[in-house]
Protein backbone atom coordinates (compact mmCIF):
# COMPACT_ATOMS: atom_id res chain seq x y z
CA UNK A 1 0.00 0.00 0.00
CA UNK A 2 2.73 2.07 0.61
CA UNK A 3 3.76 2.07 -2.66
CA UNK A 4 0.35 2.82 -4.39
CA UNK A 5 -0.92 5.95 -5.42
CA UNK A 6 -2.99 7.50 -3.99
CA UNK A 7 -16.80 -3.20 1.59
CA UNK A 8 -15.97 -2.72 5.23
CA UNK A 9 -15.27 -5.37 7.54
CA UNK A 10 -17.60 -6.75 10.43
CA UNK A 11 -14.63 -5.11 12.54
CA UNK A 12 -14.53 -2.08 10.26
CA UNK A 13 -18.45 -1.42 11.23
CA UNK A 14 -17.87 -1.29 15.20
CA UNK A 15 -15.81 1.44 15.44
CA UNK A 16 -16.77 4.87 14.87
CA UNK A 17 -13.59 7.54 15.80
CA UNK A 18 -10.11 7.10 14.98
CA UNK A 19 -9.17 7.28 18.47
CA UNK A 20 -11.35 4.13 19.06
CA UNK A 21 -9.81 2.62 16.25
CA UNK A 22 -6.46 3.28 17.91
CA UNK A 23 -7.70 2.11 21.05
CA UNK A 24 -8.91 -1.39 19.64
CA UNK A 25 -5.64 -1.71 17.93
CA UNK A 26 -3.25 -1.06 20.64
CA UNK A 27 -5.06 -3.82 22.98
CA UNK A 28 -5.03 -6.07 19.95
CA UNK A 29 -1.40 -5.99 19.06
CA UNK A 30 1.77 -5.81 20.87
CA UNK A 31 3.25 -3.22 18.31
CA UNK A 32 0.72 -1.35 16.83
CA UNK A 33 2.51 0.96 15.14
CA UNK A 34 1.84 -0.56 11.77
CA UNK A 35 -1.57 -0.42 12.32
CA UNK A 36 -1.64 2.87 13.28
CA UNK A 37 -0.21 3.53 9.73
CA UNK A 38 -3.37 1.98 8.22
CA UNK A 39 -5.45 4.23 10.50
CA UNK A 40 -3.94 7.36 9.83
CA UNK A 41 -4.11 6.56 6.01
CA UNK A 42 -7.02 5.49 5.99
CA UNK A 43 -8.39 8.38 7.96
CA UNK A 44 -6.50 10.64 5.84
CA UNK A 45 -8.60 9.00 2.54
CA UNK A 46 -11.99 9.53 3.75
CA UNK A 47 -11.04 13.13 4.56
CA UNK A 48 -9.82 13.59 1.48
CA UNK A 49 -13.09 11.83 -0.20
CA UNK A 50 -15.28 14.25 1.59
CA UNK A 51 -14.00 17.21 0.55
CA UNK A 52 -13.15 16.24 -2.97
CA UNK A 53 -16.82 15.20 -3.02
CA UNK A 54 -17.80 18.67 -1.79
CA UNK A 55 -15.45 20.53 -4.32
CA UNK A 56 -16.63 18.32 -7.48
CA UNK A 57 -20.11 20.36 -7.13
CA UNK A 58 -18.70 24.14 -5.10
CA UNK A 59 -15.25 24.58 -7.31
CA UNK A 60 -15.60 27.17 -10.00
CA UNK A 61 -13.10 26.06 -12.59
CA UNK A 62 -13.36 22.90 -14.38
CA UNK A 63 -10.16 21.95 -13.70
CA UNK A 64 -10.51 21.81 -10.25
CA UNK A 65 -13.74 20.17 -10.50
CA UNK A 66 -11.99 17.23 -12.88
CA UNK A 67 -9.29 17.18 -10.08
CA UNK A 68 -11.56 16.88 -6.98
CA UNK A 69 -13.18 14.37 -8.99
CA UNK A 70 -9.74 12.23 -9.64
CA UNK A 71 -9.01 12.35 -6.06
CA UNK A 72 -12.34 11.08 -5.12
CA UNK A 73 -12.05 8.40 -7.05
CA UNK A 74 -8.19 7.66 -6.51
CA UNK A 75 -8.76 8.13 -2.19
CA UNK A 76 -11.97 5.58 -2.26
CA UNK A 77 -9.65 3.50 -3.97
CA UNK A 78 -7.06 3.50 -2.14
CA UNK A 79 -9.49 3.15 0.99
CA UNK A 80 -10.84 0.15 -0.29
CA UNK A 81 -7.40 -1.47 -0.72
CA UNK A 82 -6.53 -0.58 3.20
CA UNK A 83 -10.32 -2.02 4.01
CA UNK A 84 -8.80 -5.18 2.93
CA UNK A 85 -5.89 -5.29 4.65
CA UNK A 86 -7.10 -3.92 7.73
CA UNK A 87 -9.69 -6.72 7.39
CA UNK A 88 -7.08 -9.37 6.88
CA UNK A 89 -5.19 -8.29 10.01
CA UNK A 90 -7.74 -7.32 11.84
CA UNK A 91 -6.97 -3.88 12.20
CA UNK A 92 -10.23 -1.64 13.37
CA UNK A 93 -10.61 1.26 11.35
CA UNK A 94 -12.55 4.45 12.03
CA UNK A 95 -15.70 5.39 10.09
CA UNK A 96 -16.23 8.76 10.75
CA UNK A 97 -13.75 12.10 10.65
CA UNK A 98 -11.82 13.43 13.11
CA UNK A 99 -13.41 17.05 14.88
CA UNK A 100 -10.39 18.69 12.70
CA UNK A 101 -11.02 17.16 9.27
CA UNK A 102 -14.69 18.13 9.75
CA UNK A 103 -13.51 21.88 10.24
CA UNK A 104 -10.89 21.33 7.78
CA UNK A 105 -13.58 20.54 4.90
CA UNK A 106 -16.12 23.20 6.15
CA UNK A 107 -13.72 25.85 6.24
CA UNK A 108 -12.80 25.07 2.55
CA UNK A 109 -15.82 24.72 1.38
CA UNK A 110 -17.00 28.64 3.47
CA UNK A 111 -14.60 30.57 1.46
CA UNK A 112 -15.85 33.16 -1.48
CA UNK A 113 -16.29 31.38 -4.71
CA UNK A 114 -13.34 33.58 -6.46
CA UNK A 115 -11.35 31.97 -3.38
CA UNK A 116 -12.73 28.55 -3.11
CA UNK A 117 -10.21 26.97 -5.78
CA UNK A 118 -7.60 28.45 -4.33
CA UNK A 119 -8.32 26.91 -0.95
CA UNK A 120 -8.96 23.51 -2.14
CA UNK A 121 -6.06 23.47 -3.85
CA UNK A 122 -3.86 24.73 -0.63
CA UNK A 123 -5.26 21.99 1.57
CA UNK A 124 -4.85 19.47 -0.93
CA UNK A 125 -1.15 20.30 -1.54
CA UNK A 126 -0.39 20.11 2.51
CA UNK A 127 -2.59 16.94 2.52
CA UNK A 128 -0.69 15.31 -0.26
CA UNK A 129 3.15 16.25 1.79
CA UNK A 130 1.40 15.07 4.90
CA UNK A 131 0.52 11.63 2.81
CA UNK A 132 3.76 11.22 1.35
CA UNK A 133 5.31 11.21 5.16
CA UNK A 134 3.04 8.97 6.27
CA UNK A 135 3.50 6.48 3.08
CA UNK A 136 7.45 6.75 3.80
CA UNK A 137 6.77 5.68 6.59
CA UNK A 138 4.89 2.93 5.69
CA UNK A 139 7.18 1.54 3.19
CA UNK A 140 9.53 0.86 6.49
CA UNK A 141 6.23 -1.07 8.05
CA UNK A 142 7.09 -4.52 9.77
CA UNK A 143 4.17 -6.42 7.84
CA UNK A 144 4.60 -6.79 4.48
CA UNK A 145 1.02 -6.24 3.60
CA UNK A 146 1.46 -3.06 4.66
CA UNK A 147 4.46 -2.12 3.39
CA UNK A 148 3.74 -3.34 -0.35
Amino acid sequence: LATAVFGASSVMAQTNTKKEADKRNDAKFENADDAELLVKAYNSGMAEVKLADRMKTRAVSAEVKALASKMSMQHSAMNAKIQEVASKKNISLPTQLTNDQVEDVADVTKVSATEIDMEYLDQLSDSHKKSIELFEKGSKATDLDIRD
